[in-house]
């Protein structure tokens, strides 16, 4: 939970160091309504009563969740097992099995999380909302699940009950700091032929090359009357890269939300009727393509309302005793069609 030396003077000093910061150049803290005072206050309090590193960090985790934005986060090492998980009608399940202990107990996707430390799964994601940031109720669910269920900030173990297809399991597993998730076959983005009318891309997040692959699959697929845009398991990245990707697909000229540069439609433009699929799991530059598919691509929403935080202008700090966090430090902006791009879900049209 980081390296500061054990000393609640320590604490305190980093504290103030970061609140320092915020209450300065964080933009949202008064339009959100939240009173720095107390919240310095609340915290210094509790921080006088931390015994340990891990102590405070899980109170930095807590500050962080209570300025209530996605982009509001401190940075401490996590441990990961290597599986994830999805919510569906107050269910949890494995989305994913690649961790080897799972695996061989014969685990697999689909099998349903009971509990969690003894804990029902949904009381336990409850809980753990409290050390997540995010700008909306649908975005701090979506990371608790996304970001807690199989990560942790403590060298510790943890217990799964998992319903399979014909047991209970109960399985006690060891985090590990040192590995990190990896998904075998992992592309950034992913196209096929769904039939003869309907292509589909998911675009898994906006790094690297995602435009050329992104590319390399538009251009197998535009031909097709219906286009799916898979958006569901995007957490962001660059938005300029969502940009570059819209010039395909809008339909006329265009103010990008983030940018503001004028968007043009490129010359082998599609033409047919565009679907995006979204989560509350799609954040930050997802979601500023995804304003702009909808407002200049005329694109269909679909799925679930998503994060609620894009375009802000996250920048990164570090305190005097090397713990680094980011915070926004762009004003509430607005879309060219008006959609508030912070602290309001993008809500899909089914």
């Amino acid at each position: 939970m980081g390296d500061l030396e054990h000393n609640q003077a320590v604490y305190l000093s980093n504290f103030e160091e970061i609140h320092a910061i915020v209450e300065r150049k964080h933009p949202f803290v008064k339009t959100k309504g939240l009173q720095p005072d107390s919240l310095y206050k609340k915290y210094s309090n509790l921080i006088a009563k931390a015994e340990n590193n891990t102590g405070y960090g899980k109170l930095m985790l807590r500050y962080f969740g209570d300025l209530q934005n996605g982009h509001s986060n401190v940075y401490f090492r996590r441990g990961i097992i290597n599986c994830s998980a999805v919510l569906i009608e107050n269910r949890v399940f494995f989305s994913n099995v690649w961790d080897d202990r799972f695996a061989d107990a014969g685990i697999q996707e689909r099998d349903e999380i009971l509990e969690i430390d003894g804990i029902p799964v949904l009381e336990w994601l409850e809980r753990e909302k409290a050390y997540v940031s995010a700008s909306t109720e649908q975005g701090r669910t979506a990371l608790a699940i996304s970001n807690n269920i199989f990560t942790s900030y403590m060298k510790d173990t943890r217990r799964y009950l998992v319903r399979t297809a014909d047991s209970l399991q109960e399985l006690v597993v060891a985090f590990d700091d040192r590995a990190s998730k990896s998904v075998p076959g992992y592309t950034l983005a992913v196209g096929k032929s769904i039939s003869e009318n309907i292509g589909y891309i998911a675009i898994n997040g906006m790094r690297g090359n995602v435009v050329e692959q992104f590319t390399k699959h538009y251009q197998a697929l535009k031909h097709k009357p219906f286009l799916i845009i898979d958006l569901r398991n995007n957490g962001g990245g660059s938005s300029s890269l969502g940009e570059e990707m819209s010039e395909y697909l809008i339909k006329q000229k265009y103010r990008a939300s983030v940018s503001r540069k004028a968007l043009r439609p490129n010359s082998g433009g599609y033409n047919g009727n565009l679907f995006v699929l979204t989560s509350g799991y799609t954040f930050s530059s997802a979601e500023s393509f995804a304003i702009d598919l909808r407002e200049g691509a005329e694109a269909t929403l679909i799925g679930t309302p998503t994060h609620g935080d894009t375009g802000n202008g996250a920048t990164m700090f570090a305190t005097s005793q090397g713990t680094t966090f980011r915070i926004p430090t762009r004003e509430l902006r607005f879309s060219a069609g008006g959609f508030p791009m912070e602290g309001k879900s993008i809500p899909p049209t089914y």
